[in-house]
Parts: C-alpha cells; sequence; structure tokens
C-alpha cells in the first residue's frame, strides 16, 4: 500500500467516523456501505456510456435529488403560538443586564461568562445587584477604575430622591429593609447612607438571598432542579439572551420573584441574580450559611 493510499484510507475512516459518530458503528454499517460504493459506481459507469463524460455529472446530480425523501406535508392540528410575551421580558431583562456591565466594567458579556477569575466575576455581579438596588436614588459618577473590582463608576445616593422611595415603598426598599443585621429601630435613610458602596449593598444582599435560599428546604430544591437546566456549558456557547432563554431560565425567574423580598423586583435585578447563582454555583453558596448554623448549634 502506497502511503498516498494510506493517508486516503485514513482520511476516510476519519470521515466515516466523523459522520456515524463509533468505529463499531462503521464496523456493523461497513458491509452497507460498501454495498452502496458499489451501486454509485455501476450508476456513474452507466450514465457516462448514456451522456457521456461532459454531461454525466449533471445528470448524476439529477438523479441524486429525486432519489432523495420527499418531505411529508406537516399536518397543523392547533395554531402556532406566538412569542411567549415572558420569554421577551427575561431576554430584554438578560440584555439590561449583560449592557450594565459593560457600562460598570467595560467587558462584553462574552468576556464576562468566559472570565477565569471567578472570584472577581463573582464579586462584580454582587455589585451589580447593589448598583440596581442603588441607581434609583443616586447619582452616578465617573471614576478611576477600583482595584477591587474594576468599576468605572461610583453611585452617590440623594437623600431626598431614598426618602421618596421609602414612602412610596418601591421595591429597592422592600429588599433594603430586610437586609440581615440592620438595625430595628435606625431610619432607612441613615442606614442606606451608612452603607454607602456599591459592594456593600450587594454583599448585604447576598446574605439576605441566602437565608431564605439555604434556609428552606423547597425553595432550595426547586431552584437546583431548574439551575441544572441553566448548566454552565450551555451558557459559554449562549453568550446572547437568546440562547440563555432556552436553558431553563423562565422556571429560575418564576422562583427567585417567589422569594418573598423579590416579589416585586425588576426582572434586570433577578437576572442579575440568575447569573451569580448559577456562576457561584448553589452548593457553594450556601455552604458558609450551613457553617454558620453549625457553628451556632455547637456553642448553645
Amino acid at each position: 500500500m502506497s502511503a498516498q493510499s494510506f493517508k486516503k484510507d485514513v482520511r476516510r475512516i476519519a470521515e466515516f467516523r466523523a459522520f456515524y459518530g463509533s468505529l463499531s458503528e462503521i464496523q456493523r454499517l461497513w458491509p452497507e456501505i460498501v454495498e452502496a460504493r458499489r451501486a454509485i459506481e455501476a450508476l456513474i459507469k452507466t450514465l457516462k456510456r448514456v451522456h457521456g463524460d461532459d454531461k454525466y455529472r449533471k445528470e448524476l446530480a439529477r438523479v441524486v435529488r429525486d432519489l432523495r425523501p420527499k418531505p411529508k406535508p406537516k399536518r397543523v392540528l392547533f395554531p402556532q403560538p406566538g412569542p411567549d410575551p415572558k420569554s421577551e421580558e427575561l431576554r430584554k431583562a438578560l440584555d439590561t443586564a449583560f449592557d450594565l456591565a459593560e457600562h460598570e466594567y467595560g467587558t462584553s458579556r462574552a468576556e464576562l461568562l468566559a472570565d477565569g477569575n471567578k472570584a472577581l466575576r463573582e464579586k462584580r455581579l454582587w455589585r451589580l445587584a447593589g448598583v440596581l438596588l442603588k441607581a434609583g436614588f443616586s447619582t452616578p459618577i465617573k471614576r478611576k477604575p477600583t482595584r477591587s473590582t474594576g468599576a468605572h463608576y461610583r453611585y452617590e445616593i440623594n437623600p431626598d430622591k431614598l426618602e421618596n422611595y421609602v414612602q412610596r415603598r418601591s421595591w429597592e426598599v422592600g429588599v433594603i429593609e430586610k437586609f440581615p443585621g440592620r438595625p430595628p429601630n435606625e431610619p432607612l435613610v441613615a442606614y442606606a447612607t451608612r452603607l454607602k458602596t456599591e459592594t456593600n449593598f450587594g454583599q448585604a444582599y447576598r446574605r439576605l438571598l441566602r437565608g431564605y435560599i439555604c434556609g428552606d428546604k423547597e425553595i432550595l430544591h426547586r431552584l437546583q432542579k431548574a439551575l441544572r437546566k441553566f448548566r454552565l456549558g450551555i451558557l459559554a456557547k449562549f453568550v446572547t439572551p437568546e440562547g440563555l432563554i432556552v436553558a431553563g431560565t423562565v422556571a429560575i425567574f418564576a422562583e427567585l420573584s417567589a422569594i418573598a423580598p423579590l416579589s416585586g423586583a425588576t426582572n434586570t435585578f433577578l437576572a442579575v441574580t440568575l447569573l451569580v447563582l448559577q456562576f457561584v454555583g448553589l452548593d457553594a453558596f450556601c455552604k458558609t450559611y450551613k457553617a454558620a448554623k453549625v457553628s451556632v448549634g455547637t456553642h448553645s
């Protein structure tokens, strides 16, 4: 066997393997493959004899086209539904979340998803939650990128705007007033001003969410089930909101919005929460919560 013939056979086996999936499958189908090749060679010989060397290729293409099975007409038993309004809302929410990350850190959605520094990505996502909690009653101020997260902006609280939010019981106030560690007698405006930074807001929200999710076995189980459909490997391929929707996002949004403090939250806030929970993982997210409960039980 010549080197050229050997290479040709190796290449052919590789092509068959790519098509059929495994060498064992090729071996099983090999008699049929050989028979089909002989039939094709006989067909080509006949076409050459009838139509000549110049015209047989066109006739061969026509024969092959006619041999293809005709698709059966689809029976439409029910009218096809239009776009799911909820899915459209979630696409926009995820789009806004990625746009916010790009605005705050100068990173595209693909860069945010592919970033190998897990600790930095987690800090950035929790801070984004803090930004969304503060943005409505704060003034964004351009700054030199920070060392901890690379943020390009800080948000200065406007006490009058925040007081207005408190008076009308906005969803942001509903979340902030339940932050763990908030003194019950301290006015919310004073407490929020003392928290000050977006990172502090994000970390306080992290502690609040951990108590609701990790402290309730039913919520935790349902979220784990929904997040299994939202795998990071899939996420790496679907870097557009359209791709993320197919990975079980609707179920996760439903579970998150059922948590009491998040019942009135915007879809963008839920989108950021979803992303950070997926990247961190529920096991890791609840690990310190479980450790804290064991520690308290040991000392009691």
